[in-house]
């Protein structure tokens, strides 16, 4: 009888040093370790952040018990390689296009949505939104996703993001006559793929983040309806339901093994927060893949402006101040919310804001850092700057104006 025993172990025993008895596979089926491998410490993280619950290990280290030549022994190749994303460089130089105005006003709330182009935008933001509530409903139904009607979606969202001002539109002005959810899976994918596109991301690239931000929420199909629907505040144990749809996706998306690894870290992590206080399993800045960072960004602006049956809807700027300071703060990735406020100041200035005190005007310039300026022109010439007044502040985007002369701006 030998000296030593295999036995199985839960992930959250292991130590540094202990020696795999038997080989460890992903749910694709690739061995990510072989037997014989003494664990480090990463290779322990690693494992951790790939919901893998249980491994063999000899149970004792017998001074008979033969070496392994690990000296080229692999760290997770492939798993490695999906986190090493490279950082996206950005030109942060603003962008100084001159915004002009014009005068008389007149709300034609209705009638923007109805008048071409914006008709043609609106019937394809209808088309999207129906063919997420198809799928998700689908997979809530049949316990499955269709995948090639997920890559279709993804492909025709990208479309729609070749004007990123047509999306913010979309988001900040088109009637929400369907479930928060769909809007929302909706919203994020939309504003994710623009963010990618921001940094550069290759048309694969974007693919795939568009179709994990497509996925982002998709474990709320295992939490029930009457605690996604419900109208008043969630009970402590019903928040933890909730918290858990993360690991949920993950793990849904897991049993199907159709989906490559960065997809499904988006997935899984775009709760965390870099300094560990996110959820499902706290990873850090290091751990989280740059899928997760840029779905986080997106999900916390459209959660905040977004009327929902839980939490209070804010403006776009209270916001876009909520996302800066979770970036200086160290929750949200810095290139990451750089893009996202880059993009957004880029093509927010020229829309019409409603300010508080009942005004409507048009946002001239707007930037988070340097000065701090957030600069607005009513149709009757006046120029404010409202950052930093506690008096006046913006209210929600409106349609453009309608002038005398019959364009929009």
């Amino acid at each position: 009888m030998h000296p030593y025993q295999a036995k199985i172990c839960d992930i959250s025993s292991l130590q540094a040093g202990m020696r795999l008895a038997s080989p460890v596979y992903d749910f694709n089926g690739k061995m990510l370790l072989s037997q014989g491998v003494v664990l480090s410490a990463k290779h322990i993280s690693l494992l951790q952040n790939l919901l893998i619950m249980q491994v063999t290990i000899w149970e004792d280290r017998s001074p008979n018990l033969p070496e392994e030549n690990t000296a080229n022994e692999p760290e997770f190749p492939y798993i490695e390689e999906a986190f090493a994303e490279p950082e996206p460089v950005l030109d942060l130089s603003p962008r100084k296009e001159p915004i002009t105005s014009s005068a008389p006003f007149q709300m034609l709330w209705d009638a923007f949505w109805s008048q071409s182009p914006q008709s043609e935008l609106s019937m394809h933001y209808r088309r999207l939104l129906e063919e997420t509530k198809h799928i998700f409903s689908s997979a809530r139904l049949h316990s499955r996703l269709e995948k090639e009607l997920l890559n279709t979606l993804a492909g025709d969202i990208l479309v729609l993001t070749a004007s990123p001002v047509q999306v913010l539109r979309c988001l900040h002005l088109h009637p929400r006559n369907s479930p928060y959810i769909f809007h929302h899976t909706l919203h994020v994918a939309l504003l994710s793929a623009l963010i990618g596109k921001q940094c550069d991301f290759s048309e694969e690239r974007l693919q795939a983040l568009t179709l994990s931000a497509l996925l982002h929420d998709v474990g709320k199909v295992r939490i029930s309806l009457e605690v996604l629907g419900k109208q008043q505040p969630l009970s402590e144990d019903e928040k933890e339901k909730v918290r858990l749809h993360s690991l949920l996706g993950f793990r849904f998306l897991q049993k199907q093994k159709e989906y490559d690894l960065p997809v499904l870290m988006g997935v899984l992590q775009h709760h965390e927060r870099l300094d560990g206080s996110g959820y499902p399993l706290h990873t850090k800045s290091d751990k989280t893949h740059v899928f997760a960072k840029i779905i986080a960004i997106a999900d916390v602006y459209d959660a905040m402006t977004s009327q929902k049956s839980y939490g209070t809807q804010h403006s776009a700027f209270v916001a876009l101040d909520e996302i800066q300071s979770s970036i200086l703060s160290g929750q949200l990735d810095t290139h990451c919310g750089q893009a996202f406020l880059k993009l957004m100041q880029n093509h927010l200035a020229g829309e019409w804001l409603e300010l508080t005190d009942g005004r409507f005007a048009q946002l001239l310039f707007w930037e988070l850092t340097g000065t701090h300026s957030l600069v607005v022109q009513t149709p009757e010439k006046e120029v404010l700057d409202l950052q930093g007044n506690h008096l006046v502040r913006p209210l929600r985007f409106i349609p453009p104006l309608y002038f005398t002369d019959g364009n929009t701006h």
